[in-house]
């Protein structure tokens, strides 16, 4: 056999067939059919999230988000592109099985009639001297990343079996040729090439090249046609954003999965900001999602929207959950405000507490109205003096007011609340207001502020400004700069501080777009009241107590009693924090707050009695835990206490009968098995 002298490389065309894994993740026969009918168009990421799916409803919640990523008009009831696959796929496998072992859709001639739909121009060649062969034609204006037109070439290798698809780099224009048919040489390029085109000139110069008009190099065949094979058969997979699969994959354990969840994206800004007054840092949100749909109450007669805000904190390399909250944002409005305020948009404002470290931040936003959701994901790093080295901002708040000092809001500066779009989107007309901080950097030369275009429109400095700053460096100064006849583009706010040699930087970006106004949109924002500021130390007293920092997280809790935090939710996490801390004789103390609360017996009796229990009181937790358990008996932590309690006060077998009952809870204790083997 003659080898081949240049090969750049030879694209093994194999059909995964998802049947395989039936077996192993035990499918039901239409989720098997639908990979079968996607399995050219699936992205890796979108298949591998489909297979780690536990229910039906997971599977057909994300089957219905796969199809809504590639709906071409999603106003319309129907989904165009859903149906016209389904109709390719059923004619692959109608027409394409004759001839083959194989279902029709997994063949050559099926996967690229499903990929690329039906060709413009369908040439089947049976010329004598050629092995019999099949030239589809087809323009690509509309493909995106393919040529204007090209062609795929078929043909039965050897004359027999199915129809496998033709690379001219790595098949060759041989492998067309009947060997019998004249006497050629197979490593002469043009010899191969005048004997195909005597035979017929179209096979000629396929044989050597997919892209009509591209010219050949000596005969030789084209290199650029094996990258259009490889685009071709990966183009559908590349035209949807995968990020949507990875992240339901990730929330579906934070929500509640709907049959009618709707991805959507959103615009997001997250930044670290300190309150000086609480001593707190906090992490400030914006989030705006980019389609907005809405109900109408009968009751109200108004239109509304109800935002759900999950936010989830954890430590990245843990995967550890730190902290997890959930907010509500309903918002109502009248019939003619309705397009207005729908073309305008919707913020949603929040912020919480951050500890020290560095941790993953993960922000779900729903429209309760019909499952709409979308989210974002940061990395974020507080550590000490990390931030930006004092200096804060630039920021472009469309409004800010002075700050009324009766309440806590996000995005608020040193008696300053600003109103951020995570767009940062103007119009020609608006005059762009930046904002920014620079707290405690003592003896500073200067400050200036540079305004510039970005590279994409020739990075080119168009403004300077140098600010006349005046500092007490125990206090933050804050510095309100607007600037209008900005010109379309996109635009770099750079903020330098000169100290001695030393140069501080920040850098944020905003948009210009071609209409004379930005948006004005709605604002919904959190907030918390002066007297309930005892809530900050709260969350930031589960956190550490999360990281198990459990010397930090009582020093926050103990703030947040003093300021008047007495719920049943901070008692019982105070008591459990107190519990793993070894504070026992105050843990006592805190957890009578909840005697008389009705709808927490079992946490006051069960806290109360473990406290006794560590305090060696073995009588009094036995009395205790006995009314837990007869309140709420499936804790087996408190039937361990109570069990070990008995043991201790010699009633054996009782204690038998509580340890017992705690492994039947939980069977994989080690040390309560030992026990009860010994007191046997």
């Amino acid at each position: 056999m003659i080898k081949k002298q240049f090969v750049l490389f030879i694209i093994i065309f194999q059909v995964f067939s998802f049947q395989l894994f039936s077996k192993k993740i035990s499918l039901k026969d239409k989720y098997i059919r639908w990979l079968n009918v996607v399995s050219y168009i699936i992205s890796p990421i979108e298949k591998d999230v489909f297979l780690q799916l536990k229910t039906d409803i997971e599977r057909d919640t994300f089957i219905r988000l796969f199809w809504k990523q590639r709906d071409p008009i999603p106003a319309t009831p129907e989904n165009e592109f859903k149906e016209e696959l389904i109709k390719r796929f059923n004619y692959a496998n109608k027409y394409f099985r004759y001839g083959s072992t194989k279902p029709g859709w997994k063949t050559d001639r099926g996967r690229i009639y499903i990929i690329l739909g039906p060709p413009m121009e369908r040439n089947e060649i049976n010329d004598k001297g050629v092995y019999p062969m099949e030239i589809w034609e087809y323009f690509g204006k509309k493909l995106k990343g393919l040529p204007s037109s090209f062609r795929v070439v078929f043909y039965k290798k050897g004359g027999v079996g199915d129809f496998k698809l033709y690379n001219p780099s790595g098949d060759g224009p041989e492998s067309l040729l009947v060997r019998w048919a004249g006497d050629i040489d197979i490593g002469n390029y043009y010899q191969m090439y005048k004997k195909l085109y005597d035979i017929n000139p179209v096979i000629a110069e396929a044989s050597l090249t997919l892209i009509p008009g591209e010219k050949s190099y000596d005969y030789k065949p084209s290199l650029d046609s094996s990258i259009l094979i490889e685009k071709i058969l990966n183009y559908q997979k590349k035209l949807v954003r995968t990020s949507y699969a990875r992240n339901f994959l990730k929330y579906k354990g934070i929500v509640n999965v709907r049959a009618d969840m709707n991805y959507i994206e959103v615009y997001y800004q997250a930044e670290l900001l300190r309150n000086n007054e609480l001593k707190i840092n906090f992490l400030n949100i914006a989030i705006q999602p980019k389609i907005i749909s809405v109900d109408y109450s009968d009751v109200k007669k108004m239109y509304f929207v109800n935002y759900k805000l999950t936010v989830c904190l954890k430590k990245p390399e843990e995967e550890k959950i730190i902290l997890q909250y959930t907010k509500n944002y309903p918002y109502y409005f009248s019939k003619n405000e309705l397009q207005t305020k729908i073309q305008q948009g919707i913020v949603i404002l929040d912020k919480f507490p951050i500890p020290r470290g560095k941790f993953e931040v993960s922000v779900l936003l729903q429209n309760t109205v019909n499952g709409e959701f979308g989210y974002f994901s940061k990395i974020v790093s507080m550590e000490k003096n990390s931030l930006n080295n004092g200096i804060v901002g630039p920021f472009y708040p469309l409004k800010i007011l002075k700050d009324d000092r009766t309440k806590y809001y996000p995005f608020a500066i040193n008696g300053y609340r600003l109103f951020i779009s995570p767009k940062n989107n103007f119009g020609f007309e608006d005059r762009v207001k930046l904002f920014f901080c620079i707290n405690k950097i003592r003896d500073i030369d200067s400050v200036r502020l540079k305004l510039k275009t970005t590279k994409t429109y020739g990075n080119k400095k168009i403004a300077e400004y140098r600010i006349n700053y005046f500092h007490d460096s125990l206090k933050t100064k804050c510095i309100l700069k607007e600037i209008g006849n900005l010109s379309p583009g996109k635009y770099e706010a750079i903020l330098e501080v000169h100290k001695g040699g030393e140069l501080f930087l920040s850098k944020t970006s905003f948009m210009i777009s071609l209409y004379p106004k930005g948006s004005k949109p709605v604002f919904l924002s959190s907030s918390v009241h002066y007297e309930k500021r005892y809530i900050y130390y709260y969350y930031l007293a589960k956190e550490l107590s999360n990281m198990g920092d459990y010397e930090n997280s009582y020093k926050y809790y103990e703030k947040a009693m003093a300021m008047g935090a007495s719920q049943s939710n901070f008692i019982i996490d105070y008591s459990h924090l107190l519990l793993k801390y070894g504070k026992y004789e105050k843990l006592i103390k805190i957890v009578n707050y909840l005697k008389n609360d009705k709808k927490n017996q079992f946490n006051y009796y069960a806290l109360l009695g473990k406290a006794y229990f560590f305090l060696k009181n073995y009588k009094k937790s036995v009395n205790i835990l006995e009314k837990a358990v007869n309140l709420f008996d499936s804790d087996y932590s408190v039937w361990n206490c109570l069990g070990l309690s008995y043991l201790k006060i010699g009633k054996i077998d009782k204690s038998k009968e509580a340890l017992k009952a705690s492994l039947i809870l939980n069977p994989k204790q080690k040390d309560i098995k030992k026990i009860l083997e010994k007191i046997h």
